[in-house]
């Protein structure tokens, strides 16, 4: 967060895998921070990215289910702390809290986790070339839509961002 305000980021992205103790469970799911003020560009980034990261599966023969776009408050991801708990979101994404955030982002942002890697077959798709290409690909076409202001997936045969 840091370093992406002292840049003048004009969007965060943060890209995490998931993992879950049920090895059937899959999916890709991209969370966004309701309580900032700009919430609205947030959901809006995170709506592009989701979609057009599903596109990128779907078009390279992976149908990678939609597990949609989440808030980060209600997104149940386990807590360490009693404090982590109370302050309900995601450090990456929320909003500043006296004693618990100092500095938020300044830019609005989502947490992307494209796939599970304790689902085998998602597992391949990360560890593969073509797959990290075609994530790639997929949110930076959800990122250039959300810029464009379009609505549209599209899917990209490159893209200039490495995974």
């Amino acid at each position: 967060v840091a370093c992406a305000n002292a840049a003048g980021a004009q969007v965060l992205v943060s890209l995490h895998f998931n993992a879950y103790g049920d090895q059937a469970v899959n999916g890709a799911e991209t969370l966004y921070d309701r309580a900032r003020p700009f919430s609205a560009a947030n959901q809006r980034l995170a709506t592009q990215v989701q979609q057009h990261l599903l596109a990128s599966f779907h078009a390279a023969g992976w149908p990678v289910p939609d597990r949609a776009i989440i808030g980060d408050n209600t997104s149940g991801t386990p807590t360490t702390t009693a404090e982590a708990a109370a302050y309900g979101h995601l450090l990456m994404l929320g909003p500043a809290l006296n004693g618990w955030l100092k500095t938020p982002s300044a830019m609005p942002g989502v947490m992307v986790e494209p796939l599970f890697i304790t689902h085998a077959v998602e597992t391949d798709i990360a560890v593969d070339a073509k797959g990290q290409q075609t994530m790639a690909a997929g949110i930076q076409a959800g990122i250039d839509a959300y810029f464009a202001g379009t609505s549209q997936p599209r899917a990209r045969a490159q893209a200039s961002a490495t995974a």
